[in-house]
């Protein structure tokens, strides 16, 4: 988490007081002033390079992934669970690309639903995300972005999974 709000230019204080508990405080700017999202370079007005499913359980790790989604020219949606991602594309709402994180409340994990997703939709691109490093090996061939990750990281993995649909310029 502290590796995100960095990555804003933003900061984290605590104030700690015994017997009563810990109060941590999150910082980010509220924009990056003014910069142009990679879409909005590309074309001048805001368009979509396409949609992307955020499976995150964590509002503040999801809200900024698809703050950086966004910026790259993303359409980002945002489900806190396997379950809700299931129910999604079950309903017909298939995005180009799914980004998951692998630890997930409800009983299936992101790599399960990874598995399941490969399984129904094989030409569904699936990143996997995590924080922990023992989490890395095993993931079955699926591409995966340690956290925290930087901005560069997340668009060269997007891309990657992508090609030749998207391009930076």
């Amino acid at each position: 988490m502290f590796g995100f709000v960095k990555q804003l230019g933003g900061t984290v204080t605590i104030q700690s007081e015994v017997g009563k508990g810990s109060t941590f405080t999150i910082y980010v700017p509220a924009s990056r002033g003014g910069e142009l999202s990679q879409a909005e370079r590309l074309g001048g007005d805001k368009l979509s390079l396409g949609r992307i499913l955020i499976v995150e359980d964590d509002d503040i790790v999801a809200e900024l992934a698809a703050g950086m989604l966004d910026e790259l020219g993303f359409e980002a949606s945002i489900v806190h669970s396997a379950k809700e991602a299931l129910d999604r594309l079950s309903s017909g709402d298939k995005p180009h690309l799914i980004f998951s994180d692998i630890i997930m409340p409800g009983g299936i994990s992101g790599l399960e639903l990874a598995r399941k997703v490969r399984d129904r939709f094989p030409e569904l691109p699936i990143l996997l995300t995590t924080g922990y490093s023992e989490q890395v090996g095993g993931t079955h061939g699926f591409p995966i972005l340690q956290k925290p990750y930087e901005f560069d990281s997340l668009t060269e993995a997007v891309q990657k999974l992508l090609k030749p649909d998207f391009t930076l310029q």
